[in-house]
């Protein structure tokens, strides 16, 4: 008996590591590979792409050009979540495409593809190479780029980026086709077409640049109020631009306008009533008349999500939202000034006719409204190992 609970309490020690193991099995990168130099990680979706910022410093390959529309709907409306804090990897994009990647975080600052990359003082071991980022639509805060917020000791190489890069009015700081701002950062052969707008250190390449630029090129409108440039919005002495080009337009503008906010054009003002089962539908639109603001659209109540980039509604209740809801439906501008609409929703059960006349109120749930059984995480982990335990004490005799 003494052995027997000897060896249980042993075994009880190794229910730790099992655990673990168990955390990191779930948490696998989801495709191909081992992340090393021999065996990279291989990005076949838009995913796995986001599956990166779980490994800031192993190296990946494109296997296929990849369409990144549906990060329009991620997150709320906010779009693909930047890759970082600091990124320390290695991407080969193959010659292979990202296109459609959306990313709408005005209020944030380190927004891009990556948030920030470090390869090390003097070594540049983080690289980019071989890689197409198409049609992006990316707006963030200071230090706000194509492919990276901030480029430190960092190289790249044969990357080409086209579409639309904002920094909000109120953050727009350190803006650029490439990176927001570049520190000992190297880009060799590389372009960017489309426009890009913000505040101050603006470019085409890089907003701020403290690194080296090599036979690359921009074409397309750079526009800003100050430090504005066609490759660099502004360099400092120890910067190297060599054989690079810059065809398009450089816009000044005279000063930071004055925040104008958006007012809802179609606001409800009677009372919406709404039968359980049926589908509910309204578009909410609001005019700006900062033009190059963008508006987001926001909802107090857990009845629905309103889509927050076009401010539509699509809502079909069920017998558990009965009765009277008060809805504020917000629209904000990059500046986070905005308009708001409040109205009352009332869901109501729908009404069935008897055989014998007259009409009587009950609830009908949908027809694929089916019985759930609930079941807790802690109670799958709990079975989880209970089981393992129990096939541990059959193998050991243990009573």
């Amino acid at each position: 008996m003494q052995q027997q609970n000897k060896m249980k309490n042993k075994l009880l020690l190794l229910l730790p590591i099992l655990l673990i193991s168990f955390a990191f099995v779930s948490s696998a990168y989801s495709g191909a590979g081992t992340g090393t130099g021999g065996d990279p990680f291989q990005i076949t979706t838009c995913s796995q792409l986001q599956e990166m910022e779980n490994y800031l410093s192993n190296y990946f390959i494109l296997m296929n050009n990849i369409d990144c529309s549906a990060t329009s709907t991620w997150n709320g409306g906010t779009g693909f979540e930047p890759i970082g804090g600091t990124w320390y990897g290695y991407l080969d994009g193959q010659g292979f495409t990202i296109s459609n990647l959306y990313i709408n975080r005005p209020t944030e600052e380190y927004v891009g593809l990556f948030s920030q990359t470090h390869g090390g003082a003097g070594s540049w071991a983080v690289q980019f190479n071989h890689l197409n980022l198409e049609n992006v639509n990316i707006t963030g805060g200071n230090y706000t780029g194509g492919l990276v917020g901030i480029l430190e000791y960092s190289q790249v190489e044969n990357v080409s980026i086209t579409g639309n890069i904002k920094g909000s009015n109120n953050g727009g700081v350190n803006i650029g086709g490439i990176a927001g701002l570049s520190n000992n950062g190297r880009t060799y052969n590389s372009s960017f077409s489309g426009a890009i707008i913000g505040v101050d250190y603006v470019g085409g390449i890089y907003g701020y640049d403290a690194g080296m630029i090599l036979d690359s090129n921009v074409s397309g409108d750079i526009s800003g109020f100050t430090n504005v440039g066609g490759l660099v919005g502004y360099k400092n002495q120890y910067m190297i631009v060599s054989n690079s080009l810059f065809s398009g337009n450089v816009i000044i503008r005279t000063a930071p306008p004055e925040n104008t906010p958006p007012t809802i054009d179609n606001p409800i003002s009677t009372i919406i009533n709404v039968t359980v089962g049926q589908n509910w539908v309204y578009d909410y639109n609001a005019t700006d008349v900062d033009i190059d603001d963008n508006l987001t659209w926001t909802d107090n109540t857990s009845l629905f999500n309103i889509n927050s980039q076009t401010g539509a509604i699509s809502f079909t209740p069920t017998s558990g939202q009965i009765g009277s809801h008060i809805i504020n439906i917000s629209v904000t501008d990059d500046g986070m000034a905005g308009d708001s609409n409040v109205f009352n929703l009332n869901v109501i059960a729908v009404q069935h006719s008897h055989s014998g006349g007259g009409s009587v109120s009950q609830t009908q749930l949908p027809s694929d409204n089916l019985p759930v059984v609930k079941v807790s995480v802690f109670q799958l982990i709990g079975n989880f190992f209970t089981n393992i335990w129990n096939t541990i004490k059959n193998f050991l005799h243990i009573k």
